[in-house]
């Protein structure tokens, strides 16, 4: 067939009137593809792709955090001093949770936080339903929307090799300035400085707690009365 033949095939053949296609006729259309490792589509996309310099992104930054989410980092052991606001973004990716190597987000995407491009492309390889989101907010997100971010960039300059799977968070200051955050803390921690819970969720009071009640029932004797 022809591509005009492609294009439009009439049902019973039915005639145009006035240049229109009659009701009941289809049209079907055809694309030849070409399948791009994501490894070869990374380095093309990288190639062309729109970045967001390291000055611009401090603003948009700055911006952010002066509009939205202020998190008061103030830690335990200096809770007299008075917090900073600053905004917290990870340097692992979302998707594969190790390091990110090209940060990357959706232009249209409104949050900061950014994902890594080679792992979002490897993971959008089989036909899903869920392919093409947005590795932050499952907004869509078509290869060509995605830019790269050069806060992100000079964050992970700084600190890659400091990233791992317990220490992998970055503070950034309303000033523009970042600092990369100690070991995360961990869910069981207690708010209260000096006392921690154990792996098992109980607390060292509790735990010392159960432990005196079981030394008294071992050293207590089991009285049997016989009738």
């Amino acid at each position: 067939l022809t591509g005009e033949e492609v294009a439009t095939i009439l049902v019973n053949g039915a005639d145009k009137e006035e240049g229109k296609l009659l009701q009941g006729s289809f049209a079907v259309h055809l694309a030849v593809c070409e399948y791009v490792e994501p490894s070869d589509l990374s380095n093309q996309l990288i190639g062309k792709m729109q970045k967001i310099s390291l000055e611009t992104s401090q603003k948009m930054a700055r911006q952010y955090l002066k509009n939205n989410v202020v998190s008061i980092d103030i830690d335990c052991e200096s809770s007299n001093a008075s917090g900073s606001s600053s905004l917290t973004f990870s340097l692992i990716c979302p998707i594969s949770k190790t390091a990110i190597k090209t940060p990357v987000r959706g232009q249209h995407c409104k949050h900061m936080q950014c994902f890594d491009l080679e792992t979002w492309l490897h993971s959008n390889k089989h036909v899903s339903g869920g392919r093409w989101r947005c590795g932050v907010c499952e907004s869509f997100v078509a290869a060509g929307d995605l830019v790269r971010c050069g806060l992100f960039d000079a964050m992970l300059h700084d600190h890659r090799d400091k990233v791992s799977g317990v220490r992998d968070k970055v503070s950034f200051k309303s000033d523009g300035s970042w600092r990369m955050k100690e070991e995360n803390k961990l869910r069981y921690t207690s708010k209260n400085c000096g006392v921690k819970d154990d792996v098992n969720g109980i607390s060292a009071e509790n735990q010392e707690t159960n432990d005196a009640s079981q030394r008294r029932s071992v050293s207590e004797p089991e009285v049997i009365e016989l009738l």
